[in-house]
């Protein structure tokens, strides 16, 4: 009987042990990531949503741009203006036309780095399996956390958190250069009722110029056929 016992208990041990190298192996780790971030992504690409962002000189929010977000028939995400508020008292005269200039500039630059924060949101296959091989994931916390330098820029630093359970983002944070600029970006997912993950809010930093933008996606809907 007592044979018999350790046997078992030799037997659980190897199970377990085989269990944790499975649970720790990076490899096995990063195809289950990319599987399910490639299945989620192909599934956003059938919707079209809308998409408000706030923008901020300092701490003081100068315009909301609204926006239509989509996929075209290569799988480039295309973003539409349809609606700019600005809250910026215009001065008179030369004054307000300078004021106006600057504004759009701001815009313009925002809207440059938001083009190189789609990058970073929506990875190719080929950019996630280049990820991969130079990621380091730490498993010690509730969630997985993934994170590579050089992953677009030299210099640049991706960190992605990973519920466990599905394999699906939580968040998702980058630094990067634009030029010699500095951009940071943090975003958070969401899973809807449908089985869709996708950010929800979006935050993007540019401290050379002051400015940032606090941006939400909603209205999710499936594309007409």
């Amino acid at each position: 009987m007592k044979k018999t016992l350790i046997i078992i208990a030799v037997a659980l041990l190897f199970t377990v042990n085989n269990n944790c190298y499975a649970q720790t192996d990076p490899t096995q780790l990063s195809l289950s990531i990319s599987k399910a971030y490639t299945q989620n992504l192909e599934e956003l690409k059938k919707y079209v949503w809308k998409r408000k962002t706030d923008l901020y000189i300092d701490t003081q929010r100068v315009a909301t741009v609204t926006t239509d977000v989509s996929f075209d028939a290569n799988g480039k995400p295309v973003v539409k203006v349809v609606d700019v508020q600005s809250y910026m008292d215009k001065k008179p005269g030369i004054r307000g036309n300078i004021q106006e200039n600057k504004a759009e500039e701001m815009a313009d630059y925002y809207g440059k780095a938001l083009q190189q924060s789609a990058q970073y949101l929506f990875m190719s296959k080929g950019d996630l399996v280049d990820f991969f091989d130079k990621a380091k994931i730490d498993e010690t916390g509730v969630d997985l956390v993934v994170a590579a330098n050089d992953v677009y820029v030299k210099g640049d630093e991706l960190i992605l958190t990973v519920e466990k359970k599905t394999m699906l983002l939580k968040k998702q944070q980058y630094k990067t250069l634009m030029g010699a600029d500095p951009v940071n970006g943090d975003m958070t997912y969401k899973k809807y009722d449908n089985g869709l993950n996708t950010v929800s809010n979006m935050n993007i930093s540019m401290p050379a110029k002051k400015l940032s933008g606090k941006a939400t996606n909603y209205d999710f809907a499936k594309k007409l056929q």
